[in-house]
């Protein structure tokens, strides 16, 4: 059966053929079935990248023909950036963001607009500060160095 409003009524017919009445109506609605819960592929959770608008992937999944996603810097989602993917695809580009742990989840819309649970939280994070240079300790500036020389440097 196709989606949508239907009406229905029966009446039975005896053995002799005989027809009776037919009974009140009743309606039902045929629903789609709710969309599974998508699985991201990408980023990976714990990624550190310095890219500020990262790509974000999942799975399709049966009856899910449009999905949301949410992006927030909490993993309780209290002010989350959401992104409504209506594409036929299933990716996603954001917006910039900033630097700083990011969590991400989706999930997935059918036709009538019924949403499955969402995915489990994934979380990346945006570094795009270099560091600073590191302090170079030996030899001494200047010096000279007789066969292989040793070079060490503290870390920055």
């Amino acid at each position: 059966m196709a989606l949508g409003m239907y009406y229905w009524h029966a009446r039975a017919r005896d053995l002799a053929g005989n027809w009776g009445p037919w009974s009140g109506y009743r309606q039902v609605r045929i629903v789609p079935p709710t969309p599974a819960r998508p699985v991201q592929t990408g980023p990976a959770s714990g990624l550190i990248t310095k890219v500020t608008t990262p790509e974000f992937s999942w799975n399709g999944v049966a009856y899910g023909v449009r999905y949301e996603i949410q992006i927030d810097d909490s993993a309780a989602f209290y002010n989350p950036l959401a992104q409504e993917h209506t594409g036929e695809g299933t990716n996603y580009t954001a917006s910039e963001l900033g630097e700083g742990r990011w969590y991400w989840r989706v999930r997935a819309l059918n036709v009538a607009g019924i949403a499955g649970a969402w995915s489990s939280t994934r979380y990346f994070t945006i570094d795009t500060t270099p560091p600073v240079a590191p302090t170079l300790s030996y030899p001494a500036d200047g010096s000279a160095w007789v066969g292989t020389a040793t070079f060490r440097w503290l870390p920055p």
